[in-house]
């Protein structure tokens, strides 16, 4: 026994349907034709008028045998014949511009909107729908390329943006790395010095995070680093910058610093934000952890970016030294500096 199923209509069907009803470009063009060709029957209509009268009056002439009335009357003729071909002439231009200009403003249309997104990348760009349905079809597809085209730039943009940030962050922590501190100390250090301002150094290392890692694995390491990294970022203004150089060392450009006290205050805030112990992992197993910091001041202790990388490293090195649970040092005054 068989049954009959009613088959759903198809999502293209469902869009044809939902569209309004718009005339064909062939039946613009019938419709053209039906235009000319009443215009044509318009026009022998009168010239056979035009014929008759003649006729009529030719006749007239003969019977009468006036040679002027009969000139007279022919011109006449003509001349209405003449005036129903200026008429007919135009309403025919009148007509054919009509159709060009509602068949070819769509198109202009659209050549308009595809040379902004060659040459402008105006990707917002869209075409009108004309009414014609030909026409609105080609304006449809045209706008969903667009729409295509406009996603898969944004979703380009943004992975580019993704990789860029990977390039130039450390992905552990998610601090800016080495090559995008060195670019942003060096940019710091020309306004520094046009600005007449002074900016300081922090260099962080974790003590003992060899052990660290050898004893208790590197997931404790990773939890010891991402906690060092975010204590020392709360105490840090949003001019200032924190990236992590690699391994254990993190570096801190302060700008500005009126002196080497404001760079003391706050490398001691930083280093008592590490009497806490370190929570590692969802066992609730605490760590104690200290670090040691070097402190060097522009132009004070040196006035290039290696430089005053070298002077805050050093000092570092100085403060480890100390053997003191967490410290820091300031670097040492360049040899015959009068400062």
């Amino acid at each position: 026994m068989r049954q009959d199923v009613a088959q759903a209509p198809s999502a293209k069907n469902r869009q044809d349907r939902s569209r309004p009803t718009a005339p064909t470009l062939s039946a613009t063009l019938q419709r053209a034709h039906v235009y000319v060709a009443m215009i044509a029957i318009g026009l022998a209509g009168l010239a056979l008028t035009g014929a008759g009268l003649l006729a009529h009056y030719v006749g007239i002439v003969q019977i009468s045998a006036r040679d002027t009335e009969w000139l007279t009357v022919l011109l006449r003729g003509l001349a209405i014949l003449a005036a129903c071909l200026v008429v007919s002439a135009l309403v025919a231009i009148g007509f054919s511009r009509r159709m060009v200009e509602r068949l070819g403003a769509p198109l202009r249309e659209l050549a308009d909107v595809a040379h902004q997104v060659r040459f402008s990348r105006s990707l917002n760009a869209r075409v009108r729908l004309s009414g014609i349905a030909e026409l609105d079809e080609l304006s449809h597809d045209f706008n969903a390329l667009l729409d295509e085209i406009e996603q898969r730039q944004l979703s380009l943009q943004d992975e580019n943006a993704h990789l860029a940030h990977k390039a130039s962050h450390d992905g552990l922590t998610g601090l800016p790395n080495r090559a995008l501190f060195e670019t942003r100390l060096a940019v710091a250090l020309e306004q520094a010095r046009a600005a007449g301002e002074r900016l300081a150094i922090l260099y962080v290392d974790c003590n003992a995070f060899k052990a660290i890692n050898d004893t208790l694995g590197h997931a404790a390491g990773d939890r010891v680093l991402i906690e060092v990294a975010r204590r020392a970022r709360r105490h840090l203004r949003d001019t200032d910058l924190l990236a992590r150089l690699g391994g254990d060392e993190f570096v801190a450009l302060i700008r500005p610093v009126h002196d080497v006290v404001d760079a003391q205050v706050l490398t001691d805030d930083i280093l008592g934000s590490m009497r806490k112990p370190v929570v590692l992992g969802t066992g609730g197993a605490r760590l104690s952890v200290s670090i040691s910091i070097g402190v060097a001041l522009f132009p004070i202790h040196a006035d290039t970016p290696e430089a005053l990388l070298m002077a805050a490293d050093q000092a570092m090195y100085r403060a480890k030294q100390s053997n003191r649970r967490g410290a820091s040092a300031l670097a040492e005054l360049p040899y015959g500096s009068g400062v």
